[in-house]
């Protein structure tokens, strides 16, 4: 089985310090955001193989923050393709990847994340998907190869304010529904 976690990169500032829409950094508050998700994340036990990050400055300081907080150990790749990717260069991407690598985090961008969680997993709209929100996306397929529209269940889709002291605890978003099994690419 393959696992899928889509990270959103955290709140960024609406500057950069070059001008440029790639060296926005993290806010303070968007690091802090991204601690808490990726500390659920570890508390889920769920701890990924790779990590594939869009070039961006924002992308790159929420995988490090995120590392950080969860004390993952995995290798980090800046994937430039990420930059700008549709969903369906996300999928493309997505199954590419090392086999060896059963869990798999791309931190990204929107459109691209809230677009690819709805192709996976074959949703009739895009999920809500705000800065430092996260899915894991689970796959019955042995190999990256084998992925495709349709072929994931969702298994959690969080928020930020999901996860604060203040939310109602089921306000975070737990998928599959019962009995749902997800299909392989050759079933599709």
């Amino acid at each position: 089985m393959k696992v899928l976690v889509i990270l959103r990169h955290g709140k960024s500032a609406s500057y950069s310090p070059t001008g440029e829409d790639r060296d926005r950094p993290l806010r303070k508050r968007g690091r802090r955001a991204v601690e808490s998700v990726a500390l659920r994340l570890a508390e889920s036990e769920i701890s990924p193989d790779l990590i594939l990050v869009s070039p961006s400055r924002r992308t790159r300081e929420t995988a490090e923050t995120a590392v950080e907080a969860a004390g993952w150990t995995c290798p980090t790749v800046i994937e430039d393709r990420l930059y700008h990717a549709t969903a369906g260069s996300g999928m493309a991407l997505c199954r590419q990847q090392p086999e060896e690598a059963g869990t798999v985090l791309v931190s990204a961008h929107e459109p691209m994340c809230s677009e690819l969680i709805a192709l996976l997993c074959d949703l009739s709209e895009e999920p809500r998907f705000p800065p430092a929100a996260f899915a894991v996306l689970d796959f019955a397929a042995e190999k990256w190869s084998e992925i495709g529209v349709g072929s994931a269940a969702l298994r959690l889709l969080a928020t930020p304010r999901d996860l604060s002291s203040t939310a109602p605890s089921s306000s975070v978003a737990q998928f599959p529904p019962s009995g749902f099994v997800p299909k392989t690419d050759s079933e599709s």
